[in-house]
């Protein structure tokens, strides 16, 4: 059984120059930049996978359910057996809103 995380979410955020996972306090668990923001960014958006989601998927793989803000990462996470949700709505929007901040807040570029 899990542990620590028993019946915990995790987010998985796109950003179109890598991917950030935050616990449920907003807390950074991991990010990764892309090699190549732009062809790893319409990969995702293709429905397919870079070799920087498998990376994260490795460190958040025990929480019982991903919260993602992304319909292709919804996909490619429900098809590879995770628990994954649509953030909602204002979630969303938030993101979009704090993007430059939520960019910096997670190591993916300097203030």
């Amino acid at each position: 059984m899990k542990s620590n995380n028993d019946n915990t979410c995790c987010s998985l955020i796109l950003l179109e120059i890598g991917l950030a996972a935050f616990d449920e306090k907003d807390n950074l668990i991991i990010s990764k930049k892309f090699d190549n923001a732009i062809g790893s960014y319409r990969l995702i958006k293709n429905g397919e996978v870079p070799q920087e989601i498998q990376q994260i998927l490795g460190k958040i793989n025990h929480y019982d359910c991903i919260l993602v803000n992304d319909n292709s990462i919804l996909s490619y996470l429900s098809h590879a057996g995770f628990n994954a949700k649509m953030m909602s709505q204002d979630k969303v929007q938030k993101i979009q809103s704090e993007k430059a901040t939520l960019i910096v807040k997670s190591g993916l570029a300097d203030n």
